[in-house]
């Protein structure tokens, strides 16, 4: 009975090692170690128990009301190119092309 509660607990334990390393390794689910871990237990049901730490955590310690941000702390994307949507106007229509088959189908190659 021991041995089947402690293979048991193995197992779990494993699994979860696994899940929280992945989720620690992941930088999309944050900057910092305690914002995975806070993303990591959002996804496994401990919400409420993020939100009582975050809660207790910003009542002793408030961020500053007004300012400007510390210099590089807004990072603006690099390579952004502003593209038109519709398409260039002036692109030719394509060349028709020689039909594999035959006879070929009315229209068969030609641009529509």
């Amino acid at each position: 009975m021991v041995l089947a509660v402690l293979v048991a607990l193995s197992i779990f334990l494993v699994i979860t090692g696994i899940s929280l390393g992945t989720a620690l390794a992941n930088p999309t689910l944050g900057t910092s170690i305690s914002a995975r871990l806070a993303e990591w237990a959002r996804d496994h049901g401990g919400g409420g128990i993020v939100q009582w730490s975050e809660n207790l955590w910003y009542s002793h310690h408030q961020p500053p009301v007004g300012g400007k941000p510390a210099k590089g702390a807004i990072v603006l994307p690099h390579g952004h190119v502003v593209t038109n949507a519709s398409g260039p106007p002036h692109l030719p229509a394509p060349l028709p092309i020689q039909p594999f088959a035959s006879p070929p189908i009315p229209g068969e190659g030609q641009w529509s």
